[in-house]
């Protein structure tokens, strides 16, 4: 018989995959050759793959290539594929996987060792796929996030031109090429957190149904790797989903079975939904997390003890749910009389939104460093303050984070009577001040009834009453929910204080 064909793009990273298997087919005395073929993918640079139309724009010339006989097999990145063959074609072997994660490539001009993911605030990042584009947000909302095309060395070779602080990329395609990134900073993204696409870091050999030599090339399979890929196309599969849509799932194997994480989110600019599954039936697994995709949250009512603006993230991604908000502080303030002067060698750390709130009150030296305890109080500074840290995460993170962040400089405190100091607890004595600026009392109330009950703060937990003892209540931090355990209510804590934990919390409440 002729010497095998094998068909591919023309990309560095597409033609290491294809002597890849081509150095395969030789360990079993098959002989090839690699015939080059330009996809529409290829053609089209300037558009993102989140606005092109279609599937397979990384795959249909070749495919056609296959049913006309020009090339024997087709080597692909797994995760371009559709999710179900075209008639006549299969895929014969799924040979190898590495690394399915993402990585985050930093200029290390833009690097900040004490922020999220060693990223500096409002950074621009680089991606086209709307799956990382709505995580990355999800993790850090100051960046900005622009569209990225072009192989791997351009994409690279753009950020080290300083068009980008930081960009996304799957560690499979740099690891492959192996490239020297010895002047950028490297952050492994958890693909259990920072969900990959199907299949990602699978290479899939592809066939006609009817070829002589399927049976050979099938010999390249990996059946225990195939059967995770498998359960991540079928999710994939089952949310009708392509390039275009921001979906994620990875999925692994252990003796006690299969476990599976999956992210979904209506659009690039809404937060991401995450479900964890784990089972050893693998429909039973599938079924399940589609389930938990479902628009079951249509007509639900959600509390939050704090106002929400018309544009904030969480308002915007709950409406996109279906989901009605009832914003209304639990709490009252009394702004007290006192004179709190910071000077330039401090740093401010604002610890609430009231505080954020509070913030022209204070006397400040030009360029004082401003720090805040999270997402939603960095919302309430006036629009023209930028702070220079926001904490994200645990309590535990913020005060490490922090700690970084302030080095040997001195921090001054602005809270409000009976904070529970958890973020001073970090540091010694002589290292910071307080400035106690205002106090709460709580409003005399009756809570409409709702679905889920978010309390944002200990303070908003002396005034929450709810209806019933089997209500679902979100605790926003472990303080708050040592507050409302007080109070014997139990609640599901958002450990983190980012709009992505809080949403996910409520999102597992209103599922459960």
């Amino acid at each position: 018989m002729h010497s095998l064909r094998i068909g591919t793009r023309g990309s560095d990273l597409a033609l290491w995959q294809a002597r890849y298997i081509q150095s395969r087919l030789n360990e079993l005395e098959v002989e090839s050759e690699i015939v080059i073929i330009k996809t529409k993918g290829d053609q089209i640079q300037h558009l993102s793959f989140d606005k092109m139309e279609g599937k397979g724009f990384f795959t249909k010339e070749i495919e056609e290539a296959l049913l006309n006989d020009e090339v024997d097999l087709a080597i692909h990145s797994h995760k371009d594929l559709e999710t179900t063959d075209p008639e006549g074609l299969t895929i014969v072997a799924m040979p190898q996987r590495s690394f399915p994660n993402d990585i985050l490539l930093i200029r290390n001009e833009s690097v900040d060792v004490s922020a999220p993911l060693k990223l500096k605030p409002n950074a621009i990042v680089g991606s086209s796929s709307a799956r990382r584009k709505t995580q990355i947000l999800a993790a850090l909302p100051d960046c900005n996030v622009i569209d990225l095309r072009g192989n791997v060395p351009t994409r690279i070779e753009k950020l080290r031109s300083g068009l980008y602080d930081g960009i996304l990329l799957a560690k499979a395609g740099v690891a492959r090429l192996n490239l020297d990134l010895s002047d950028l900073t490297v952050v492994d993204l958890d693909p259990l957190s920072f969900i990959p696409a199907p299949a990602q870091g699978a290479l899939a050999v592809q066939m006609k149904s009817n070829h002589p030599m399927r049976a050979v090339v099938a010999q390249l399979h990996n059946h225990k790797e195939a059967e995770c890929v498998e359960i991540e196309r079928a999710l994939m599969r089952g949310m009708n989903g392509g390039c275009q849509m921001p979906f994620g799932a990875f999925c692994t194997k252990n003796e006690a079975g299969y476990e599976v994480s999956a992210m979904y989110a209506r659009s690039a600019s809404t937060l991401p939904v995450v479900v964890h599954k784990k089972g050893d039936e693998p429909q039973a697994l599938i079924d399940a997390i589609l389930s938990g995709f479902q628009d079951d949250r249509k007509g639900k009512r959600v509390f939050i003890s704090r106002p929400l603006a018309d544009d904030h993230t969480l308002r915007l991604t709950g409406n996109a749910n279906g989901v009605e908000w009832v914003d209304l502080p639990l709490i009252g303030f009394n702004e007290l009389i006192f004179l709190g002067r910071v000077y330039q060698n401090e740093v401010l750390f604002l610890s609430s939104p009231q505080a954020a709130r509070m913030f022209r009150s204070l006397d400040l030296s030009m360029n004082c460093s401003i720090a805040v305890m999270g997402p939603g109080t960095a919302d309430a500074l006036p629009d023209n303050v930028l702070p220079d840290f926001v904490g994200r995460g645990s309590v535990e993170d913020v005060k490490a984070a922090f700690k970084t962040f302030l080095g040997d400089r001195k921090a001054v405190f602005f809270v409000g009577e009976g904070s529970r100091r958890s973020v001073q607890k970090a540091l010694p004595e002589g290292q910071y001040r307080e400035i106690i600026g205002y106090s709460t009392h709580p409003k005399d109330m009756v809570l409409p009834k709702c679905d889920v009950y978010v309390i944002t703060s200990p303070s908003n937990t002396v005034s929450f009453s709810p209806h019933g003892q089997d209500v679902k209540v979100v605790a926003v931090g472990k303080a708050t929910h040592e507050a409302l355990l007080e109070k014997g209510i139990q609640s599901t804590i958002s450990k983190d204080y980012t709009h992505f934990g809080i949403w996910n919390a409520i999102f597992s409440a209103l599922r459960s």
